[in-house]
């Protein structure tokens, strides 16, 4: 009977020994691992699919119209990176040729020469006027200069053949084929993107397809990493999330052909 009992002792002493270290080695698996806490705006930073992007676009989009005409999709920064080696430059900039001088900008047109006069602030004529000459686009044949009023611009084209102007906003992107131009914009209200169709039948002229205003994201003005249009025709921004500027993404919009 004695034998029993401390046969009976050992293995119980043994089964405790056992519980404790299983439960010793889970405490320092936990200890190793990191905690999977993810939040609903974290996961929309990470992980972003076509229509969740198409999502972000907010309240002022028509997100069933930009689907009509353009993708939008997600890449890596290898991607964009590459891209940018072949980044297409529309815009020539022959300022050594047209200079403003005295405040005037005159841009020889086949029929015409077109002025244009900065003006100052007063009381009768209102705020100053101001012209820039950006350059020209050999591939539309067009000038293009920036127009400031106040804290209001505007971009003007300018048709080197009939002196015709046309408006948009923002900064202007052309397209490769030549098809589009994409304004961008962006000041403390937030981001916009504006898509104009080119159209060249009888003269030069814009027609606004479609304004879109991210709301979760801001395009990144760096110099080193610009928005822009590869050769390949797709449009590739570098993106940052308001709610965490760390935070940075990269995708490209293409367009429906």
């Amino acid at each position: 009977m004695k034998y029993f009992i401390s046969l009976i002792l050992t293995l119980l002493f043994a089964g405790c020994n056992l519980f404790q270290g299983q439960q010793q080695a889970e405490q320092d698996v936990a200890l190793t691992e990191e905690p999977q806490i993810q939040t609903e705006n974290s996961a929309k930073e990470v992980k972003l699919t076509e229509k969740e992007l198409l999502e972000t676009m907010g309240d002022t989009s028509d997100t069933k119209d930009f689907g009509k005409y353009f993708t939008i999709a997600k890449i890596s920064k290898q991607e964009y990176l590459q891209a940018l080696k072949h980044r297409y430059y529309f815009l020539t900039n022959d300022n050594l040729r047209i200079e403003k001088q005295d405040g005037v900008i005159e841009l020889p047109c086949k029929n015409k020469i077109v002025r244009m006069e900065d003006t100052e602030q007063s009381e009768n004529d209102g705020d100053a006027e101001i012209y820039d000459y950006l350059g020209e686009i050999p591939d539309l044949n067009q000038y293009v200069v920036r127009y400031t009023v106040y804290r209001a611009q505007e971009i003007l084209f300018i048709d080197k053949q009939t002196g015709n102007q046309t408006k948009m906003e923002g900064e202007p992107l052309l397209s490769p084929d030549r098809n589009y131009v994409i304004g961008t914009y962006s000041n403390a209200l937030g981001t916009f993107l504006m898509f104009y169709k080119v159209k060249q039948a009888k003269s030069f002229t814009l027609k606004e397809l479609i304004t879109v205003s991210p709301q979760y994201w801001t395009i990144d003005y760096n110099k080193k990493e610009p928005i822009f249009f590869s050769k390949n025709n797709y449009l590739y921004i570098s993106i940052t999330f308001k709610e965490n500027y760390n935070q940075r993404e990269y995708i490209k919009i293409g367009i429906r052909s």
